[in-house]
């Protein structure tokens, strides 16, 4: 009797078949993860994986390069969208609310996230937190102007059905605006599962170009602007200093990446992915139709 082929991990952003793209480096008390690649779309998403994402995102005591500077976002939207009073915004992953203090002070602001000591933090500043994950938070349909998911979507196991949600989370005419990491990206491309991108526990899922907008457009969102840009925190001078403390000392919950790798060769790659990175993120707006 002929033997079954195996199962392939479908794409969990257009269902498409995946191919082996790589692996992650084995760590102290952290097993090499499987990474696959969908062949229509570029999607890259971890496979078995050993926690929840959201499991591992509570574990975090801090996060050293959360985006705080409201400028990013408002720089995005039409000036007359960043001047308006009230508008109504959601920030997912908020943490301790410091990109929405900066954001106008008349604007309506909440936000999602389940660690429960940065939702005290972001409460204090008035924001109003859904202290849970994406997945359960109760968001009103059709409610918000602006929905913001800055180094959000690589959390996400399932992120079209997130993204669907986001979208009817949002009002006719509103915005979304979301920073991620980039698959496509030559320092990706060559460092597969060494990019040091990967070697974030809880990052479990990376976009392409075209997978983004196909995620989008399938949530029935018009992709306004697409573009690869630097991180936030791509400064020189912050790179090294992050790869210096990893190689001083263990990596910890509180950097929220995994220890460094058994292989003295792994580690290489890994310091060279994050040197060379490059544009390797993506800066999206979408907008929901304002009609059906």
């Amino acid at each position: 009797m002929p033997l079954s082929p195996p199962v392939t991990p479908a794409c969990p952003v257009c269902g498409g078949p995946g191919a082996i793209w790589g692996r992650t480096p084995s760590s102290p008390g952290f097993r090499s993860i499987e990474l696959r690649s969908c062949r229509a779309c570029g999607q890259v998403w971890k496979i078995d994986l050993p926690a929840r994402p959201q499991e591992l995102a509570a574990q975090a005591l801090a996060r050293d390069f959360a985006l705080a500077d409201g400028r990013l976002v408002l720089e995005q939207l039409p000036r007359e969208v960043a001047a308006a009073s009230g508008l109504r915004v959601l920030d997912v992953g908020c943490w301790d609310g410091a990109l929405l203090q900066n954001l106008p002070a008349a604007w309506l602001r909440h936000g999602v996230e389940p660690h429960p000591q940065a939702a005290r933090q972001a409460r204090a500043q008035g924001v109003t937190v859904f202290e849970q994950t994406l997945e359960t938070a109760p968001l009103a349909p059709g409610f918000y102007d602006l929905v913001l998911v800055m180094d959000v979507l690589e959390h996400l196991e399932e992120p079209a059905a997130a993204l669907r949600k986001l979208a009817q989370a949002l009002a006719p005419g509103g915005y979304l605006v979301g920073l991620t990491g980039n698959a496509a990206t030559p320092a990706a491309r060559v460092w597969r599962g060494c990019w040091y991108y990967c070697n974030y526990a809880e990052h479990v899922g990376f976009f392409s170009p075209a997978s983004l907008q196909r995620a989008l457009e399938q949530a029935g969102l018009r992709v306004l602007s697409l573009r690869k840009c630097a991180h936030h925190a791509a400064r020189l001078s912050v790179t090294w200093d992050r790869i210096v403390r990893r190689l001083r000392r263990r990596a910890t919950a509180h950097e929220g990446a995994l220890p460094l790798p058994h292989s003295g060769w792994d580690l290489l790659r890994l310091a060279m992915s994050r040197l060379f990175r490059g544009r390797d993120h993506l800066l999206v707006v979408a907008r929901k139709p304002a009609r059906p």
